[in-house]
């Protein structure tokens, strides 16, 4: 057996020696942190005994990487990317220094790095001198796991060929933007604005001269406009001198189109429903046709937040590329098959080779889906009952998921768990758990589980309510016969509607009965008989 402590240190528990050999133990000492540390490490035997070691560790910072030579053209920038990594099971926030900002920027600005996750940064380059080597050093650091160094050069080229600037308008009317341009360099300079056209009616400089001084690292900003009169695209260049050998050549696209005010088409289906259509669109305002026009399209998602679905389930099939006449139609097949609901304002593009573009107000909405399943739960009052079920992807690869209950649902229902990774399609699945806990009598508790991936949805009605009561029955022991046969019910029923007056009956029996009345001896005319009488009285009585 084998025991260590120590920071950083990583190795097996146990270490096995063959009789009369050496052994070679690998002990790893990966530290978070610089500094001097001492640790220890025994190796225990029952035969024969303990070794105990003691270690010194050293953690020094990283070593100064030397990133490769970045070459840019002036007033362009270039980049290399570096990846940062968190060993640790929480979030790392990155600070940096950079020793030459002006031509080494450190993009994102904000560094978070989530647990046990790697984090890729650029350094991007802005040359600021001709064919002169610049560096710069930049620090990343956390006090947690240190520092990383990066030792950066650059060399600033000559300008060629800038990146082309698009703009579009509709035929007939005309529209303006501007050009920034940059001076880069630490010192000032005089450039000259030149517009090479071949129609300067199309495209003109809003200048009103063209010789312009700018300060160190300094902005001029060039305004110019595009006046579009036919379908087509017209190219521009603008051109800024600052010698003979450094001139900044940045080429002007303009585009002419025509843009609809309205919903053109609009699209709606419920999620796992896929939905065709036949499409047929007649371009607004073509009249000249080129023989080898070709046409193309494109679908623009307004809302980058939907841009995923409906890459993933809008499809469009050109049926024909070319058009015999300026009135005849293209043709697509639509295919719209959304896996989760979500509402998506889009524009479908249509493009000329010759130039021009048309565009179209389209909008795709996928609504809730029918329920998967209907899950039903039996619960008594205050105690929890649970189903469980398995779950995969629909694809052959795990996904991240979120699974909770809508907000119209009863608080009774709780789903485990909320959140993870789904098995992809094929595997065994990941479990799920709902649970319901009733906290009062009445009507079945209903809710809506919902389960979420980036590209799809399950849905599942769940229901609860209490057992059904049954009265128990009483079984085993002996057999009573408890009830009267039907003589004596009726005979006792008799006697309950004829009741008895005692006085009654006693006074008839005592007038048939003169024998049991006391003889008294005869007395005179005149003399008390109510003796008699009251003798009678109390027999009666009797």
């Amino acid at each position: 057996e084998v025991f260590y402590n120590g920071e950083g240190l990583l190795g097996e528990p146990s270490f096995q020696v063959e009789a009369n050999r050496t052994g070679i133990y690998e002990l790893i000492f990966s530290p978070l942190k610089t500094g001097h540390f001492t640790g220890t490490i025994g190796f225990l035997n029952e035969k024969v005994g303990e070794f105990w070691y003691d270690l010194v560790l050293v953690s020094e910072d990283n070593p100064t990487i030397n990133l490769d030579l970045i070459e840019c053209e002036l007033g362009k920038t270039g980049a290399k990317y570096v990846t940062l990594e968190n060993p640790t099971g929480h979030e790392l926030p990155i600070e940096y220094i950079s020793s030459n900002p002006t031509n080494f920027e450190i993009i994102p600005e904000k560094i978070i790095i989530p647990p046990y996750e790697s984090f890729k940064i650029c350094i991007q380059y802005s040359p600021s001198n001709l064919d002169i080597i610049e560096n710069g050093s930049i620090t990343f650091e956390n006090e947690d796991v240190g520092k990383w160094e990066y030792y950066c050069e650059g060399k600033g080229l000559l300008p060629t060929l800038m990146e082309p600037q698009p703009i579009s308008t509709s035929v007939g009317s005309s529209t303006s933007s501007m050009l920034s341009f940059k001076n880069p360099f630490r010192e000032p300079g005089t450039v000259v604005v030149n517009l090479e056209t071949d129609d300067p009616s199309i495209f003109t400089l809003l200048l009103k001269k063209n010789k312009f001084n700018i300060g160190p690292m300094g902005i001029l900003q060039i305004p110019y406009s595009f006046s579009p009169q036919t379908m087509t695209e017209t190219k521009a260049t603008i051109i800024v001198n600052m010698s003979k050998t450094l001139v900044w050549k940045y080429p002007i696209r303009g585009i002419a189109e025509s843009a609809s005010t309205s919903i053109d088409f609009h699209l709606k289906t419920k999620s796992r429903k896929p939905l065709k259509e036949s499409i047929k669109i007649r371009l607004p305002g073509f009249e000249d046709l080129a023989p080898d026009d070709v046409f193309t399209h494109e679908v623009n998602v307004l809302n980058p937040n939907s841009k995923v679905f409906v890459e993933k389930s809008v499809l469009f099939e050109q049926l024909k590329d070319t058009l015999d006449s300026p009135d005849d139609e293209l043709e697509f097949t639509l295919r719209f098959e959304p896996l989760r609901p979500f509402k998506a304002n889009t524009e479908f593009i249509i493009h000329k080779s010759s130039g021009g573009r048309w565009k179209f107000n389209a909008i795709f909405e996928a609504t809730e889906p029918e329920a998967d399943d209907v899950i039903i739960i039996q619960s008594p009052l205050q105690k929890t009952s649970s189903v469980s079920f398995k779950l995969t992807n629909y694809l052959r690869s795990y996904a991240e998921f979120q699974a909770f209950f809508t907000a119209d649902s009863a608080a009774e229902f709780v789903v485990y768990p909320k959140s993870g990774m789904l098995e992809p399609y094929g595997k065994e699945g990941t479990n799920f758990i709902v649970s319901f806990t009733p906290t009062e009598y009445g009507k079945a508790k209903v809710g809506k589980l919902m389960i979420q991936t980036e590209e799809m949805q399950w849905s599942y009605e769940v229901r609860g309510s209490h057992p059904e009561y049954k009265i128990p029955e009483v079984k085993g022991g002996r057999f009573i016969n408890n009830k009267l046969s039907k003589d004596i019910l009726k005979v006792l029923k008799e006697r309950h509607e004829h009741k008895k007056n005692f006085l009654k009956e006693n006074l008839k029996n005592i007038k048939r009965s003169p024998e049991k009345t006391r003889k008294e001896p005869r007395v005179k005319d005149g003399a008390n008989t109510s003796v008699t009488r009251s003798v009678y009285d109390r027999t009666g009585l009797e």
